[in-house]
């Protein structure tokens, strides 16, 4: 074991982060249980089931048992897990005769770095969905503790944990639970927001890098990370303002550009990932034009038109209304309490989605934007904190039970 390892479990063990962590642990332990021997009490929606693509059959559609391993797998997992067992299609996506409604193709819309982990980590184990809830498992300590050590180094150990807890018993925090790419997406985040805070650009960059290659809501991080890096390089001289500039933009971009060349190497196109998704692959100019500004107007027309959605749809409903206007609400309330670099963070997961795509899956992409929760953590007292606490983990438990039975959330 290295002296690094060993130094920071002395660290650990001399504070009370190991017994907040056994805490979590237990908590997510019974969360398990709970879904493993109550998951019944919801009934399987075979309507939403049959309206999603599948790969793997849940065993409830042939009336066969609840199997935790197998029903956990919901919408997205199903890309994941096929991508990590028989990977990207290789296929001519230029061709006239192309569907572009094939499901094959529509692999490229899932970023490769998750899939990619799954598949080198279920090598010797060889049980995909064991070795994906195994690693989902993992990510969440993981998490726990890089959100704790990052709160720490900004504001108190009591704040660090009561953020902690509050993102993780969110009831959407489910989906880290579950076979998504949330829970390595924020260890990339923490991670590039972590030697943002201390300076240290080449690793930050190194992390956003593979952040970009995981889920594109990072792409509004280039430009905090461009701007951090400015303003602490000003003294420079200019060649060597340059050249550190290069090294940046080379370490940040590197994972990308490897996804983009794969892209052409499987479908003659480098930006296969977007045209499975329609976006910004148009005949002309205009029209791609029109295909980035579609999805802003759109969705500040269901905003318009929020009193005649749907309470809760695949999309176009009021839940996914009510949460723009929440976290819009909580960036204002926030600008005057957070680090510029913490705000940005979470105003881009706000405004990323509103104009890249529609407002499916809106309030899901909200559960990595740590900095909404360190601001509630901050700004709550014990008493509101309790409420918020015990709200939160009543929400978590219930939604599991829909969640498992394929109800869509977020």
């Amino acid at each position: 074991m290295s002296k690094s390892i060993l130094k920071l479990f002395r660290k650990l063990n001399k504070g009370p982060f190991l017994k907040y962590l056994a805490a979590f642990i237990l908590i997510n332990i019974c969360l398990f249980f709970f879904v493993n021997r109550f998951n019944n009490l919801v009934s399987f929606n075979r309507d939403y089931y049959n309206a999603a693509v599948h790969f793997y059959e849940d065993p409830r559609i042939t009336n066969k048992k609840f199997d935790f391993f197998k029903s956990s797998s919901v919408y997205d997992s199903q890309w994941y897990l096929e991508i990590a067992r028989s990977g990207y299609p290789k296929i001519n996506i230029n061709s006239k005769s192309i569907d572009l409604l094939n499901n094959d193709l529509h692999k490229y819309a899932f970023f490769p770095f998750y899939p990619l982990l799954l598949a080198l980590i279920n090598i010797p184990i060889n049980n995909l969905e064991l070795t994906a809830l195994y690693l989902s498992a993992v990510f969440m300590i993981i998490d726990f503790y890089l959100l704790y050590l990052f709160i720490s180094l900004i504001d108190t150990k009591k704040t660090a944990i009561k953020t902690a807890f509050l993102l993780f018993v969110y009831p959407l925090s489910i989906f880290y639970r579950s076979i998504f790419s949330e829970g390595l997406f924020l260890a990339l985040l923490l991670l590039f927001t972590i030697f943002l805070f201390k300076k240290r650009f080449y690793l930050s960059a190194l992390f956003l890098g593979l952040s970009l290659i995981t889920r594109a809501n990072a792409f509004p991080f280039v430009l905090l990370l461009f701007f951090d890096f400015y303003q602490s390089n000003k003294n420079l001289l200019n060649k060597e303002k340059i050249i550190k500039f290069i090294k940046l933009i080379f370490i940040i971009s590197f994972p990308l550009f490897m996804w983009l060349l794969f892209n052409y190497y499987q479908t003659n196109n480098l930006f296969a990932f977007l045209k499975v998704r329609d976006y910004l692959v148009k005949n002309s100019l205009f029209s791609s034009l029109i295909t980035i500004i579609n999805p802003l107007l759109n969705n500040l027309y269901r905003i318009i038109e929020f009193p005649f959605l749907p309470w809760h749809a695949f999309a176009d409903s009021k839940i996914e209304v009510i949460s723009v206007i929440i976290i819009f609400y909580l960036l204002i309330k926030s600008k005057k309490y957070l680090d510029y670099r913490l705000w940005w963070i979470a105003f881009g997961f706000w405004i990323f989605p509103l104009v890249t795509t529609s407002l499916i899956s809106y309030s899901r992409y909200q559960v990595v934007s740590f900095p909404i929760f360190y601001y509630l953590a901050k700004r709550l007292n014990n008493w509101q904190y309790t409420g918020v606490f015990l709200t939160f983990i009543i929400g978590l438990f219930v939604l599991s039970l829909y969640f498992v039975n394929w109800y869509w959330f977020g």
